[in-house]
């Protein structure tokens, strides 16, 4: 993993796009290919890469055991959302790289129930708002940036802890969709089972190689400036509101439009996203 801090988050267009021309392109049979770039946001910089399922259980999770416990929710979540899942009969996840039912996975894990799925988005500024959306006590933040194929290939032990990037084109829940959401999972391979284990496992042990594969870029800014950042990505309708479409999202955008922006105004705002100044 790279750190590049900021000093300011007028500077982050600028790095976004050094990350881009770095990372973006890789070249197959003679020609340019586009890689795919993951982001992240946490609101502090000192937090680890942690999956809800990581800070919420301490047991040791396989994937098989997590799709028991999603067949016996299964039910339960059909009758509340009108919406029907199917799990294949076929145990062969593994071969298809494809999880069983990964559309309900990342239904749940919309819907806050705890998964193994790091969540990550196709956008450097949604990602940007999920590291300011919450005041908490902190000097920085963290966006991450992710290539898991700079190089356009991967390879890997089975037996070593990977990391593989989860897309959903099918029918899910529409955060999903709002929120241009990527995931990804952190596996082992055991005798007859796949065990969840931590990226930061394949971070601390990629360092050195994350020019071929894993590679992780952690930018971090100041917290101390929230409201600047927030007010610009809500001029860019990147909201509480347009990414969750909720009531209590709603509301939480009205609040801070109404009270954070009209009642305590910046005093010194900072330029712009992309300012020379």
């Amino acid at each position: 993993m790279r750190t590049e801090p900021l000093n300011s988050w007028s500077d982050f267009a600028g790095k976004i796009s050094a990350v881009e021309n770095e990372f973006g392109y890789h070249n197959a049979a003679g020609k340019q290919q586009k890689n795919r770039i993951l982001f992240r946001g946490q609101s502090d910089a000192n937090w680890e890469l942690e999956t809800t399922l990581e800070r919420y259980s301490r047991k040791e999770w396989s994937v098989e055991s997590y799709v028991k416990l999603l067949q016996r929710l299964k039910p339960q979540v059909e009758s509340f959302s009108n919406q029907l899942w199917t799990f294949p009969r076929s145990n062969n996840w593994a071969e298809e790289k494809r999880l069983p039912c990964h559309e309900l996975w990342v239904y749940l894990r919309h819907c806050g129930f705890p998964s193994p799925l790091l969540d990550w988005t196709l956008s450097p500024y949604v990602a940007l708002f999920f590291a300011f959306e919450n005041i908490i006590e902190a000097d920085e933040v963290a966006i991450y940036a992710y290539i898991d194929a700079p190089l356009g290939t991967k390879s890997y032990w089975a037996k070593d802890p990977h990391i593989q990037p989860v897309g959903v084109h099918e029918k899910t829940h529409p955060r999903h969709f709002l929120q241009q959401s990527f995931y990804t999972i952190c596996i082992k391979s055991e005798p007859n089972s796949h065990i969840f284990t931590r990226h930061g496992d394949v971070f601390r042990d990629t360092a050195s190689n994350s020019k071929r594969q894993d590679a992780l870029i952690k930018i971090t800014i100041p917290q101390d400036n929230r409201k600047s950042v927030l007010q610009e990505l809500d001029n860019m309708n990147i909201n509480s509101f347009s990414l969750f479409q909720s009531e209590e999202a709603l509301m939480k955008t009205l609040a801070f439009r109404e009270i954070d922006l009209i009642s305590n105004p910046l005093s010194n705002p900072l330029p712009e996203l992309g300012s020379s100044e």
